[in-house]
Formats: structure tokens, sequence, C-alpha cells
């Protein structure tokens, strides 16, 4: 059974994780594989997996919270002219 896109999306932390059994192993890894934009998901997913399960990596520096200026808030009429 080929799965779309979205189906293979859904089911990349089960395929990242190790989750799969064989058969849909073999089938989301030739799917990434083929697929341009299914691959750039995955590599995300992985990062973004991997980051969080390297805490370390969230913690900030004491104070740089306060070093981060604030940037104020634009307001709709910032980019209203675009399109006219």
């Amino acid at each position: 059974m080929k799965l779309s896109c979205k189906q293979i999306v859904r089911r990349l932390p089960e395929y990242i994780e190790g989750g799969l059994d064989a058969q849909q192993f073999r089938q989301l890894s030739a799917h990434v594989r083929k697929c341009r934009h299914c691959g750039v998901v995955s590599d995300s997913v992985r990062h973004t997996m991997a980051m969080y399960a390297d805490r370390k990596l969230l913690e900030m520096e004491p104070g740089l919270t306060q070093s981060v200026p604030v940037v104020p808030h634009i307001g709709p009429q910032f980019g209203s002219h675009i399109g006219k």
C-alpha cells in the first residue's frame, strides 16, 4: 500500500525513533529518499527531536533574556502598501 506524503509525515517520529516494523521502515525510508519534501521534513523533525532530547541546548545563559532588545509592535499598517 502506497502512503501519501501526509501519512508519511505523520509517521516520521515513529520512523526516526525506530517504532516501525521492518516493512513499514523500508517503505518510509524509500519514500523519504525519493521525495524531496518528505526528506526535508524528516531532517527537520530529526534535528528538532535531537535538540529536545539534549535539554542542554534549551538552557539559556543567565542574563541572555535581559540582553535581547525588545522590538516595539509595528502595527497593522506595516506592509499594507504591498500589492497595491
